[in-house]
């Protein structure tokens, strides 16, 4: 258990370093894509509500404190996401790589439809097809294609976890 804590951590801020570090620069150029999101997705839809809303609240946390101006909305944000990713656990297949890639690009635009509501739409910017396109859909889109090359090594590393951990329960 306390190595599939310290791996998960170890992802989490691998994923908040390679966004920050590589995939800053001028938005308007390139979408930048959301590496804590996908973590957050993945390990809701492979562990669990439990783990994605912690690992919602991690990631959320370390995006408040690096990038928004106040607490609390970021962690808000990634918990639910991880929280409704956890109930598609249910239907969790392994190898599947297309709900958790479709997943993602989903939780991407609802985390930013959120964000510009409570970031935006409050302030008085109403130009939302403005930020849907240029701004959303971009981001959701690189951020799906990321997350269909990023998924499986994840995959991969729960499954190394979860057979460890069946053969010490043995």
């Amino acid at each position: 258990m306390m190595k599939r804590i310290i791996a998960a951590t170890l992802m989490i801020l691998v994923a908040f370093f390679l966004q920050t570090a590589f995939f800053t620069g001028d938005i308007s150029k390139l979408p930048v894509p959301n590496l804590l999101l996908i973590i957050t997705v993945s390990f809701g839809f492979i562990r669990g509500t439990r783990t994605g809303l912690i690992t919602g609240l991690v990631c959320g946390l370390l995006a408040d404190v690096f990038f928004s101006d106040f607490i609390g909305l970021n962690a808000l944000l990634y918990m639910s996401v991880g929280f409704m990713n956890g109930v598609f656990n249910k239907i969790f297949f392994g190898e599947e790589i297309r709900l958790p890639v479709l997943l993602v690009f989903g939780s991407d635009i609802a985390y930013n439809v959120a964000l510009y509501i409570f970031m935006f739409l409050f302030r008085g910017r109403l130009d939302f097809f403005y930020y849907l396109i240029h701004i959303i859909l971009p981001e959701a889109i690189f951020t799906a294609i990321i997350a269909f090359i990023v998924y499986k090594p994840i995959l991969m590393l729960h499954e190394k976890f979860t057979e460890a951990e069946k053969e010490r329960e043995q």
